[in-house]
């Protein structure tokens, strides 16, 4: 038995596809020794572990009051038809009005204003009575106060928050970068045609919100691929339909961010019907992606994914030319490699080296130039190497919030001179390239 309990929803995932059974046995090995060195430093109070074991825990209690809120509301709906609530106690995400709130889980406005106010206040407490007040109604509203109290409490524990924004229950928790700004760079350069009913591996996925982006299928404004291909003057779609990954896979060491990727999976899970009622017929394992807490030195080599993405990593390994190597291990022949990381201006005889610190950060070992980024994609043996966009980080795109780090990029940069990072290096470019693993 797994503390980690995603392990065990990875390896099922795994055996449902023939092709990836071999990967089973090798990988399952690494889990379990991982498990177990997890258990015994947890044991010793190494404060990290022992936290993400705590987490777990709580992570199964929310999604045991999200199970027993599910059922006693749909009691309630059964046994009191007069009040008229919905079946769905969720927005379902091809409803949802704009793209910065898609990632979580919102309630419906019926259930909301049933749940969150006192019955006596509601339009419908007349309806109901004296009986009908001591039993069901008041369970339903108990459970989702203790849902939401719970919620709250592990977002809190939970920070900082990088990536985001995510929504539990109006609980809007905004994290330092907006990652969404991101995610439409990468809708412009075509990024769901590309993993469309493809298998993909995120490296260094932090809390999964590009993994979660991708899975979301549906909604009601045209996808920034879908205006880059239409006329100016036609009227908006009504609705847009993409196609999900066939498999999911997101590999991240630190367990702080994995907690944070299962808080949002946990009650996806739970949910998955009111969330994509269009795919009801699917299992909810067909609606979200899974997590490896493993560093990518652990993960046995297997090239079975189209797409490998990396964003944000590279920089932060002492050996970028072998990680690049090491990351087209996973790729299948002719698969797509989508690297996204931090640039300077030079030639291609030129990387910064920060003896100290870069932009505030402690961890950053080389920061080339984009020909540099080229030629080391090159000497990993990458084909069809293309610079698909580069951009300058903004105050709005990256900032500090109450779910962050007090400090971020303002903080980092020259105050006279933005150009400059504090420590008088040049401020540093976001570069998203596409690279081909050969045959």
């Amino acid at each position: 038995m797994f503390i980690n309990f995603e392990n065990r929803s990875v390896l099922e995932q795994l055996l449902r596809q023939e092709d990836l059974i071999s990967w089973v046995p090798e990988l399952s090995a690494v889990m379990l020794e991982s498990d177990n060195q997890l258990q015994i430093r947890a044991r010793n109070k190494t404060s990290r572990d022992a936290s993400f074991v705590n987490n777990m825990r709580k992570l199964k209690a929310v999604q045991q009051l999200a199970i027993e809120l599910k059922e006693v509301c749909a009691q309630v709906r059964s046994a009191f038809p007069r009040l008229k609530l919905p079946a769905n106690l969720l927005v379902p995400q091809d409803t949802l009005a704009q793209p910065f709130s898609l990632v979580g889980v919102q309630l419906c406005p019926e259930w909301q204003e049933y749940l969150t106010q006192p019955l006596s206040k509601l339009s419908v407490q007349k309806e109901l009575s004296l009986s009908d007040r001591q039993r069901l109604p008041y369970r339903a509203q108990t459970l989702y106060q203790k849902l939401t109290n719970l919620i709250g409490k592990m977002v809190n524990v939970l920070m900082p928050w990088r990536k985001g924004p995510f929504d539990y229950f109006g609980l809007h928790v905004d994290s330092e970068w907006v990652s969404e700004m991101k995610f439409q760079r990468l809708e412009q350069l075509g990024i769901r045609s590309l993993v469309a009913g493809k298998r993909v591996l995120d490296v260094g996925c932090g809390n999964g919100y590009y993994l979660w982006r991708l899975y979301q299928t549906q909604h009601n404004w045209p996808s920034l691929e879908q205006e880059n291909t239409k006329d100016s003057q036609e009227e908006p779609t009504a609705k847009v339909v993409f196609t999900p990954p066939s498999f999911a896979l997101g590999v991240e060491p630190f367990e702080g961010f994995v907690a944070q990727f299962l808080l949002t999976k946990v009650l996806y899970t739970t949910f998955w019907e009111e969330l994509s009622p269009s795919t009801q017929a699917e299992a909810p394992r067909a609606l979200t992606p899974n997590i490896l807490t493993l560093p990518l030195s652990l993960v046995p080599t297997q090239n079975v994914f189209d797409v490998v993405m990396c964003m944000g990593v590279l920089y932060h390994r002492k050996d970028p030319v072998v990680f690049l190597e090491d990351l087209a291990k996973f790729l299948t022949p002719h698969g797509t490699l989508v690297l996204e990381t931090i640039a300077v201006d030079g030639d291609e005889n030129t990387c910064l080296m920060p003896p100290v610190k870069y932009a505030g950060m402690t961890n950053v070992y080389f920061v080339p130039t984009i020909k540099t980024l080229e030629k080391w994609l090159a000497m990993a043996g990458y084909k069809h190497i293309e610079i698909k966009d580069v951009s300058i980080t903004t105050e709005e795109e990256q900032r500090a919030t109450s779910f962050s780090a007090p400090v971020s990029l303002v903080d980092m940069l020259d105050a006279k001179n933005p150009d400059l990072t504090v420590e008088g290096y040049p401020r540093p470019q976001r570069v998203i390239i596409y690279a081909k693993r050969p045959a």
